[in-house]
């Protein structure tokens, strides 16, 4: 059992330091798009052609009554089979349960 918790200590300081690592990020601006068929020439993929940590923003339209409407149409359309290998993240059920109220501009 002392093991488990040395290791649990381990992790535990691990965690702490990548959090403080993780506020020290700062993202750029590569581009803004619609989705919809369109503006899908417009995105430039080839930026996103590399390992790195990508930070994505979805604007509200203010369409949707709650977070759950939201989520639904906005996976729809990320979904789409234009976006396929374009190194696009998939939707993660445990990311997108984290949110809990529909604002101005969403995370995924």
């Amino acid at each position: 059992m002392e093991r488990i918790n040395k290791i649990d200590s381990d992790i535990t300081s691990y965690i702490e330091e990548f959090r403080l690592e993780a506020k020290k990020l700062r993202f750029e601006i590569i581009c803004e798009f619609k989705l919809d068929q369109t503006h899908i020439p417009e995105i430039p993929w080839k930026t996103f052609q590399c390992p790195g940590i990508y930070w994505l923003e979805i604007k509200n339209n203010e369409k949707f009554k709650d977070i759950n409407s939201w989520m639904n149409h906005f996976k729809s359309k990320w979904e789409d089979e234009s976006y396929l290998k374009c190194f696009t993240p998939n939707l993660k059920l445990k990311r997108i349960k984290e949110h809990k109220a529909l604002g101005a501009w969403i995370p995924i």
